[in-house]
């Protein structure tokens, strides 16, 4: 009986010695742990306090793919601006203004952002506003000037000659100049 105690003694020294070693093998596994962790911490505090972080560089605007592209006409012979609206052109999409400058240097940029790009653009000769009321052989006739002031046919009215008082027939013999399609109506009206 004696030796069994010897030996459940000797067991219990064991299991005591095996936990006390587990203990600290653990222990030091943690404390390894942990202090990597403090010392990855104290370098990225230190890095974060010695580099002062400046903007170096900045993303340049671009222009979106639903964008307005807006061009201000400006014709030089009749001094007119006409503004014409509409959506940018696939090649268009993706460029900044430095770029856009280059491909399309005959504009001129008055804004630019991601969502319009509005420039101006100067044209020799007259605007598509312009029109001129004659007397054609049976009818009043409207035509159209292009941009070299040439006279293209616009309309034929359903005004007859025959019926124009002798001072109507000498005006639109000279022809009657017109600014914008609203105003023909209220011009031919007179002579209705």
């Amino acid at each position: 009986m004696k030796n069994y105690i010897y030996l459940f003694l000797f067991g219990l020294l064991m299991f005591g010695l095996t936990f006390f070693v587990a203990l600290n093998f653990f222990d030091e596994t943690k404390e390894e742990q942990v202090s990597e962790q403090l010392e990855k911490a104290r370098a990225f505090r230190e890095i974060s306090e010695n580099n002062i972080v400046e903007e170096t560089s900045f993303e340049e605007e671009k222009i979106g793919v639903n964008a307005n592209f807006i061009i201000e006409e400006k014709y030089l012979k009749c001094n007119h601006t006409v503004e014409v609206v509409s959506s940018v052109d696939n090649e268009m999409v993706n460029l900044t203004e430095k770029e856009f400058e280059k491909e399309y240097p005959n504009y001129n940029i008055k804004e630019f952002s991601k969502d319009e790009v509005k420039v101006e653009e100067e044209i020799m000769g007259i605007c598509n506003e312009h029109f001129k009321i004659s007397l054609g052989d049976d009818f009043i006739e409207v035509f159209k000037l292009n941009s070299d002031e040439e006279e293209e046919l616009y309309m034929v009215t359903n005004i007859s000659r025959d019926y124009l008082a002798s001072s109507d027939i000498e005006k639109l013999s000279k022809g009657i100049d017109v600014y914008g399609k609203g105003n023909i109506n209220s011009k031919l009206e007179d002579y209705e």
